[in-house]
Order: structure tokens, then C-alpha cells, then sequence
């Protein structure tokens, strides 16, 4: 390895700067989203003539004029048919004599690449990048064709890595990131990994280099060819160059690929984090055969993440994971989804504004993968991402899987905002598990690994739990005598009942990390979700012939099948009392795990789904306006990391109550947690308020937590004369007048299911 001092080639490098971001040395980037041609077939062949057009990326209900069988897309009940995208363009003058390579960052099922009637190859990949060497099939002095055939979800190999999510009943095909063709000399780079070490101020950059010439020795053997790889490394946004120039020599055979790894020393490392997410660029160049053959600039950040005993930790410092799950393929099945994924605007609000404001720093992306720019802008604006591979209920064959996985960690494991690398949902497989993750550790070993329902009883190297918990699923599967006593004695709103997953997961020695919880699920109108409305037939929502639980059949005294809202709220409720009761509920079994301090992370489910299927999101209708719904707005309260939570079973919505006695003075548990790496302190006000909003008790208290601890206390509260509905009502204003308000209806006196209670306005400060 060689090092050259980087004031040397300050000049050189920074007149390459002026350069537009498609343009990075002798790589030249052709972008070919935007308007394709399109068309469909029964048959595998390409159309006679195309009458439609469709945006890339997107998914072909997005082709116009509208497929014939648009409605039936969404249901999943069309006939599978092929789908033809066609690009035309013309090779730039001063690319002619490079090599180019087409990549499509991600597209499904079966990518099929023609260019100029030669077919290229069938790809099974649906979440990694597809690359195909086009350099002897163009036409370099006139129009080139490009055509890609995507085919459908029912038609993958058995060997695909991509497995089916049985609470998605549509798969709609399409090319769903972006597509462009680069131009380069003979060797290419096709990947780059740069992985921090944070403890010794260096970069470790892999590069996978390509050589795509097939030139031949006289004895037929093919050539090789000697590369020089160089790295230095600057400040992203600044421009500043803060290290060496590294480099190394390597001989690499035509037609092969070969990886090189450089270790780059930083000078005055700024770390990355969600409150300061600082980026840097590694600018990676290749030189062949005396001239500069590639150059490609790799964003990353400076952040070490892991785990220390059974907490996350970020950067030296013990970290909670707060946040919720996206998911996006589930999404990708909504009529009202539209171009909405690929709308940087949005995605923005989305993914960055709303979840600052709530106060979260992480998500899950739940049984699928996201297009890129969506990891941009969480390593831009600080958002930590579990990301989950598409895999439940095991598919594929292991070679295939190695194969795939592999590949995503070379294309997405520099992202810093990619903490954890989750191999695969609710599911155990011993060949991950026990093969590839150990195999893939140590091509990124700054990562943790999430392997589902697998334990240190399943693998040799267990990083992480992820509980789901879900104590509403009281399921007919057991006898009914069971069902009710379970339902019976559920009492939320107590910070500590007991319960056997959240005792499972205390006894681990491992970080515990709750990822799906809920199950009171609402569509966007208000109306229950399919999984809570405990039919035991899907209604017009769900086609007929899909996968279905019946998970929720709960019968009362008449043994009527109802559910889960009906349980709870009875027959004459309407879209208010729902959401109310989902907020409320969500709210009361957050503070519970928040409360049990042996849980490193809590994400609810889920942020973000298709409406009126399996489960639900928290927005209002349009979904175009991102409007938060009630839910969404209290999880800015339960979620606070700096925070109080009262100790007290809910009065309002379980089945036989608590009374507290009419005009006595009753002592309320609290309990404070401080998940900041800061001492904090502020003042709580607790208030019990009647059904015309008044207050009839009122108590204060300083509180002072230090770092990630947290604070039982006892409060003495006069209980009002009158009997009747109230709410009881913590307010926690820190140092910067930032209010987080924990709540719990209570009943005083003799009360009756027609009981009135107050209401509780709630918004999410700046929105």
C-alpha cells in the first residue's frame, strides 16, 4: 500500500470538482429515468408496436393510458401478464470508445435486458442491483433500443431469494429505483464499501473492480491487467480533503472481478450521528494500463454501532431505539399509493419532518428493502434503519441467498444510517443463521445482525433479539375458557403486569429490540382493520382467495363472532371512538415497554401500509397529505425519551374497572425514564380532570433523572366528591418547555358503561 501526501494533487482533484455529479472523472452517467414507452403481453415476446407510456422508477399501474387490468391490479386477482418497458437513446460522441454498463438499482420479477433485439439475460433479483455490460451489442453512431421485460410475482424461480409477505395480497411488478448507464474504461468499479472505525480514526474501503475487456493471451488464456486503486477521502459537504492518498496495485483478470481493501487514516474525525449527521466521501479511482480507467465518489459517515450487554450503542454511548416500521411493499399495493414513493418531496415529510418532530430516531423496514434515495436522506438528516430483507415463512435456495445477500450488503452497507442488517421476519433458517451471516460479517463487520425468531439456542453468533408483542391476539386456537380468562386479566395501563414474551426477552442477555407491536389496527377512514374486525371471511376488501387468519373471532355471552373494537367500545361506536381507543391503547403498551428498562428499542407498527388490508397506518385520508392522525400525534408523548408514565390500569375501556373511593386522598404510582446520555430535569404537574374538561385536583413535583436511568415515585391526590368519569393527567415540562403528557381514564364511584369522560386535545408541536 502506498500513501501520497494529498497536497500534491489538491490542483488536480479540485478541478474536478466543478463537474456535474454525473461526471466524476472518466465515469460518465447516462440517467435514464423519466418517460418510458410501455406495453403488456400474454405471451413472452416483445409487442408489435407500444401504445402506452410509464415513469421509471414506478410500477406498471402507473403506465398511460391505464392497463386493461388496473382494478384487479390492486386486488390480486389479475391474470399475470408480461410487461414491456422501451428506452431509446443515442450513445454520447466522447463515450463511443468506453465501456458501458447498464444498471438497473432495483426491478421486479424476472428482469429480462434486450438491447437492440439481443437478449442480455433474465435476472430473478428484486432487491439488489441488476448490471449488464452493453458495450458490444450497441450501436455507438445511431439509436439504440433498450428493452426491459419485468414479469410477474406467481412466475419467480424457486431458487429467488424474494419471499412472500402472506399479509400482502398484490405484488405489483415494475421498475421500482432508478436506471442509468455508466461509461468507463476497460476496468470498472463496480462496488464500493466503505465501513468506519470509529476507535482508531480510519475508513476501511472495499472495491470491487470489474474488468470488462476480454482481450486474449496467444496460448488463449485471458489477459490480466494491472490496476492501481486510489482512495482519499473529503468532507461531503465542505469539499475538505481530510486524508492521505491511499493506494495499492493489483493484477485483475479481463472478464473477472477482484476486491481490494484500503485503510484510510482520518484527520479530526466528525462523527455521524441522528442529531449530527456528518457525511463524508471516499473518491475511489482506478487506473489501467497507464490511464485513468474509473473514479467513483462513496458516501459514508464516521458512526460505530453495536451492542453492550443488552443495549444498543451509538458512537461510545448507550442509544434506545424509538421509532416505527415502514412498509413499503405492503404500500406498493395501494390504489392511492400512486407516484408517492418516488416523490422526494413527500418522502421527505414522510421519512425526515414528521418523524423528527415526533421525536424518533429509527425505523424498521419491514419485509422489504426501499429505493435508494430514501437511504440518502436518512444518512443526510440522522435516521437510524433497521433494514429487513424480504424474507418470512423461508423461500429459496441457499446458494441464491448467499448470493443475494451478499450483494445488498455491497450495495446499501455504506450508508451509515444502516445500523442493522435484518435477515429475515418472524422466521428461523439455519442456513442464514448459521452461514451467511458469519460469512457476511466479516465482509461489514461494523454492523449488527437481526435474525428473526432465531436465538442464541439457533446460532453460534446471537446479536439481538426481536420480540413482537402482541397480548391482543387472543386467538380461538386455544379453548374458549382460555380466550377469556386472557382477556380477563390483560389490565394495560399497569406499567408491569405480567406478561411471558416481555419475561422472555428480560432474561435474555442480548439487546431486545420490540419491532412490532399493536394490533388494534385502523384503516385510513377510521373503520377497523381487517385482522381487528374478527370476521371470519374476508369482506370486499380482500379477495376471496387469499391467505386469512382468523385470528380475532371473539364470541360475547350470545356467542356472536365480534371484534376486537367491538369487544372494547360495543356496537354503537363510530370512527372517533376508534381512533381514540387506538391512540389511547397504543399509547398505555408504549409506556409499558418504555417502562421496562431491559428493552433497548421500541418501534410501533405500523407507520406506514395499504389501506384497508391486514393491518393499518396512522394517516388520515389523502394519504398524498400525510396528515397525522390522533395515534400518530400521542406517540410524540409515549415515545419522549425523556419521560413520566403513570402506573395505573386504565378505568375507562377494560372489563370490570378499578373505582377509586368519592372524596379520599389516594396514593398514584409514576415512574420517570431519562433515555439520553444527560441528566435531565424538569417539573410535572398532575391533574384529574372531569367530563366537562375542568380541573378538580391538582399536585406538582421536580423530578431529576440521570443518564439512561429512571425514577419510581408516589404522588398523594385528592379524589374528587362526585362520581363519574375522569382523566388523569401527568404534564412533564423540561428545561426547554417541551411538555410530554402521560394519561389514564379512572372511574370514582359508582359508575355504569354510559359514563362520560373528558377529552384531552393533543397536537405535535410545529405541525
Amino acid at each position: 500500500m502506498k500513501v501520497k501526501n494529498f497536497y500534491v494533487a489538491t490542483f488536480l482533484i479540485l478541478s474536478l470538482f466543478s463537474m456535474n455529479s454525473f461526471a466524476n472523472g472518466p465515469r460518465d452517467v447516462m440517467d435514464l429515468c423519466g418517460q418510458w414507452d410501455f406495453e403488456q403481453t400474454e405471451k413472452a415476446y416483445p409487442p408489435g408496436k407500444f401504445t402506452r407510456k410509464i415513469p421509471v422508477p414506478g410500477l406498471i399501474d402507473l403506465a398511460e393510458p391505464r392497463i386493461d387490468q388496473y382494478d384487479k391490479l390492486f386486488m390480486g386477482d389479475y391474470e399475470p401478464k408480461y410487461n414491456w418497458y422501451r428506452y431509446t437513446f443515442s450513445v454520447p460522441k466522447a463515450n463511443r470508445d468506453n465501456k458501458a454498463v447498464l444498471t438497473i438499482l432495483k426491478s421486479r420479477f424476472n428482469t429480462q435486458v434486450i438491447l437492440n433485439d439481443i437478449d442480455l439475460g433474465t435476472f430473478m433479483e428484486c432487491s439488489t442491483p441488476i448490471e449488464c455490460d452493453l458495450t458490444n451489442y450497441l450501436n455507438p453512431n445511431g439509436i439504440n433500443v433498450l428493452l426491459v421485460r419485468v414479469d410477474d410475482m406467481r412466475r419467480i424461480p424457486a431458487q429467488s431469494a424474494y419471499s412472500k409477505d402472506i399479509e400482502q395480497f398484490t405484488y405489483i411488478p415494475g421498475i421500482w429505483d432508478e436506471v442509468y448507464i455508466s461509461f468507463t474504461g476497460p476496468v470498472r468499479i463496480a462496488r464500493t464499501l466503505s465501513l468506519p472505525d470509529v476507535k482508531n480514526s480510519k475508513v476501511t474501503v472495499k472495491v470491487l473492480m470489474h474488468n470488462l475487456d476480454e482481450k486474449i493471451r496467444r496460448e488463449f488464456s485471458l489477459l490480466d491487467y494491472k490496476a492501481d486503486v486510489s482512495v482519499f477521502v473529503r468532507e461531503k459537504k465542505s469539499k475538505k480533503i481530510v486524508s492521505d492518498e491511499m493506494s495499492a496495485t493489483v493484477n485483475i483478470t479481463c472478464l473477472h472481478q477482484k476486491a481490494v481493501e484500503l485503510v484510510i487514516p482520518l484527520k479530526d474525525v466528525h462523527l455521524w450521528s441522528p442529531d449530527d449527521p456528518f457525511l463524508y466521501e471516499a473518491v475511489v479511482s482506478v487506473t489501467s494500463e497507464g490511464e485513468l480507467s474509473d473514479r467513483f465518489t462513496d458516501t459514508f459517515g464516521m458512526r460505530d454501532f453495536g451492542a453492550k450487554g443488552k443495549s444498543f450503542v451509538l458512537n461510545g454511548d448507550e442509544i434506545v431505539l424509538l421509532g416505527s416500521n415502514i412498509t413499503l411493499s405492503r404500500f406498493f399495493g395501494d390504489p392511492e399509493r400512486a407516484g408517492l414513493p418516488w416523490d422526494k418531496k413527500w418522502v421527505k415529510k414522510f421519512l425526515i419532518d414528521i418523524p423528527k418532530s415526533l421525536r424518533w430516531n429509527a425505523f424498521r423496514n419491514s419485509i422489504g428493502l426501499l429505493p435508494d434515495f430514501w437511504y440518502e436522506l436518512a444518512d443526510e438528516y440522522g435516521i437510524m434503519l433497521q433494514n429487513e430483507w424480504p424474507m418470512w415463512k423461508n423461500r429459496g435456495w441457499d446458494n441464491q441467498i448467499e448470493k443475494e445477500y451478499t450483494d445488498w450488503v455491497w450495495a446499501d452497507g455504506s450508508h451509515p444510517s444502516i445500523v442493522i442488517w435484518d435477515a429475515m421476519n418472524e422466521s428461523r433458517h439455519d442456513y442464514i443463521g448459521n452461514v451467511v451471516i458469519p460469512k457476511l460479517k466479516k465482509l461489514d463487520p461494523t454492523r449488527i445482525w437481526d435474525a428473526g425468531y432465531m436465538n442464541e439456542s439457533d446460532m453460534s453468533l446471537n446479536e439481538m433479539d426481536e420480540p413482537h408483542y402482541y397480548p391482543l391476539l387472543f386467538s380461538q386456537r386455544t379453548d374458549k375458557a382460555k380466550v377469556m380468562h386472557n382477556r380477563l386479566n390483560y389490565r394495560f395501563g399497569k406499567l408491569f403486569y405480567e406478561d411471558k414474551t416481555l419475561e422472555e426477552s428480560r432474561k435474555s442477555s442480548v439487546p431486545q429490540l420490540v419491532n412490532e407491536y399493536a394490533w388494534l389496527w385502523i384503516n385510513r377512514d377510521g373503520t377497523p382493520a381487517f385482522i381487528a374486525k374478527g370476521r371470519t371471511d374476508p369482506d370486499d376488501t380482500l379477495p376471496q382467495n387469499h391467505y386469512f387468519r382468523p385470528l380475532n373471532e371473539w364470541e360475547d355471552e350470545n356467542n356472536k363472532t365480534i371484534g376486537l373494537f367491538e369487544y372494547f367500545l360495543g356496537t354503537n361506536t363510530n370512527t372517533k371512538d376508534n381512533w381514540d381507543f387506538q391512540a389511547y391503547y397504543l399509547q398505555l403498551q408504549t409506556e409499558a415497554m418504555r417502562a421496562r428498562r431491559y428493552i433497548s428499542g421500541v418501534m410501533s407498527f405500523s407507520y406506514l401500509t395499504f389501506n384497508k388490508g391486514y393491518t393499518g397506518d396512522w394517516f388520515l385520508n389523502p394519504i398524498k397529505d400525510l396528515i397525522p392522525g390522533t395515534t400518530l400525534k400521542w406517540q410524540f408523548h409515549c415515545f419522549s425519551p425523556f419521560a413520566v408514565f403513570i402506573d395505573l390500569e386504565d378505568g375507562r375501556y377494560l372489563k370490570n374497572p378499578i373505582s377509586f373511593m368519592p372524596g379520599n386522598s389516594s396514593c398514584i404510582k409514576f415512574f420517570g425514564i431519562n433515555d439520553t446520555n444527560t441528566e435531565k430535569e424538569g417539573t410535572i404537574v398532575f391533574k384529574i380532570i372531569d367530563a366537562s374538561n375542568k380541573i378538580v385536583s391538582r399536585e406538582s413535583k421536580e423530578i431529576k433523572i440521570a443518564p439512561h436511568f429512571q425514577e419510581f415515585m408516589d404522588v398523594q391526590m385528592n379524589i374528587p366528591e362526585k362520581s363519574g368519569g375522569y382523566l388523569l393527567v401527568s404534564e412533564l415540562t423540561d428545561d426547554n418547555d417541551i411538555t410530554q403528557v402521560s394519561r389514564r381514564y379512572i372511574r370514582v364511584g359508582e359508575t355504569g358503561d354510559d359514563t362520560a369522560f373528558p377529552e384531552y386535545k393533543i397536537e405535535i408541536p410545529g405541525n
